[in-house]
C-alpha cells in the first residue's frame, strides 16, 4: 500500500490516502483526534522507517506552527500524547531526534486565531449554560463576545482575505464572513434589547427563551469560526505540498483535513464543482483506506451551521422589540 511503510505497520491508522503525480508521492494519514491506542502502535513503528528512508520524506504534522518545538512540554502532556498516537506522537518523536524535514502545519495561532484548545473551552462553556439552564451570566458571556468580536476583525482582515483569495476556498470565504456578521447583528440586537428591558433574557420567542437563543447564536458563531479556521489549515497544507520539491511527503492530520485535502488534490467527487473553482495539477488518488466511517459529506467545506430563514425571523423579532412604543 505505502511506498514508505510496511502494510502491517498501518493497522492503527483510521483513514489513509495515497496520491501520486509523476515521481511525487503523498501519503496522508487521517486520525480521530485523541483516540486512545496501545503503546506499541502504528505511529511508533513509523518513526524508525521515516528516519531510515532515503531521500528523507517531508513530514507534515497537525501541530501549531507557533509552537513547533518541545520547549516546556510538561510530563503529563508527554504521557497523554504517547497514549493517543497520531500526529502528536509523530511530532514528539521526530522532534526528539531533530528530524530535519518536520513541518507543523496548523497556522491558526500564528494568524492570531483561537487555538483548538481555546475553541473547545469556549464552546464547552456555552454548552454548559444551555445544558444546565444556567441563568444570565455577564461574567461568562461578555469576555467571550469581546474575544469573538476580535476574531471577526481578524477573519475579515487583509491577511486572511489574501489567504483565501488565491485558494480553492475563495468562493466560500465571503459566505462565511457574511454569516459571521449576521450572527453578530443578532447578538448585538439581543444586548440592546437587554439594555432596554432588564427581563429580556427571561422572555420567550417561539417557545424558546431569549437567553437560550442568544447562547445558541454564540455557539453557532464559535462553530462557524472553527470551520473557517479549519479551512485555513487546509490551505496551508495544500500550499506546502505544492511548493515542496520533496519526492515523498507524509501528512499526519485529523480526518477533516485528510479527506478534504486528498479529494481537492485529486479532484475526487468533482471537488472543483462543489467549490466553484478550477483545480489544476491534479494528483492520482491511487489508494484509500477508510476505517473511520467518515465520508466527504461529513467534512464538506461548504457546510455552514445556520438556517438563514430562522435567523431572519429572529432578527425581525428583535428589531421589532427595539421600536419605540
Amino acid at each position: 500500500m505505502s511506498a514508505i511503510f510496511k502494510d502491517g505497520d498501518l493497522e492503527d491508522c483510521d483513514n489513509i490516502f495515497i496520491l501520486t503525480k509523476g515521481s511525487k508521492n503523498i501519503e496522508i494519514y487521517g486520525e480521530i483526534h485523541n483516540k486512545p491506542i496501545g503503546e506499541n502502535n502504528s505511529y511508533i513503528k513509523m518513526i524508525a522507517e521515516i528516519s531510515e528512508y532515503r531521500p528523507k520524506p517531508l513530514v507534515l504534522v497537525e501541530h501549531s506552527s507557533n509552537n513547533c518545538n518541545l520547549d516546556n512540554l510538561p510530563d503529563d502532556m508527554v504521557k497523554y500524547i504517547l497514549s493517543r498516537g497520531g500526529s502528536e506522537t509523530i511530532f514528539y518523536h521526530l522532534q526528539l531526534t531533530d528530524y530535519p524535514k518536520l513541518h507543523c502545519i496548523d497556522n491558526r495561532v500564528e494568524l492570531n486565531l483561537l487555538s483548538g484548545q481555546e475553541e473547545f473551552y469556549y464552546k464547552s462553556l456555552i454548552e454548559e449554560i444551555l445544558d444546565k439552564n444556567i441563568p444570565e451570566s455577564r461574567e461568562i458571556i461578555e469576555p467571550i463576545i469581546t474575544i469573538l468580536s476580535d476574531q471577526l476583525a481578524i477573519f475579515n482582515g487583509d491577511t486572511i482575505k489574501q489567504i483565501f483569495a488565491t485558494s480553492v476556498y475563495s468562493m466560500l470565504y465571503q459566505t462565511y464572513i457574511n454569516v459571521f456578521k449576521r450572527h453578530f447583528t443578532i447578538i448585538r440586537l439581543c444586548l440592546n434589547n437587554r439594555t432596554k428591558d432588564k427581563d429580556f433574557f427571561k422572555k420567550d420567542f417561539n417557545g424558546e427563551s431569549n437567553w437560550d437563543i442568544f447562547n445558541i447564536l454564540i455557539l453557532l458563531l464559535l462553530t462557524n469560526m472553527q470551520k473557517l479556521g479549519s479551512l485555513i489549515v487546509d490551505i496551508n497544507i495544500i500550499n506546502t505540498i505544492k511548493k515542496s520539491r520533496s519526492p515523498n511527503i507524509i501528512l499526519y492530520t485529523g480526518l477533516n483535513h485528510a479527506h478534504r485535502v486528498s479529494y481537492i488534490l485529486s479532484n475526487t467527487r468533482d471537488m472543483s464543482k462543489l467549490l466553484g473553482v478550477a483545480i489544476n495539477n491534479i494528483y492520482d488518488l491511487t489508494i484509500k483506506k477508510l476505517d473511520s466511517g467518515y465520508n466527504l459529506l461529513d467534512v464538506a467545506p461548504s457546510k455552514i451551521s445556520i438556517d438563514s430563514s430562522e435567523e431572519t425571523n429572529i432578527m425581525l423579532h428583535l428589531l421589532n422589540l427595539l421600536k419605540p412604543i
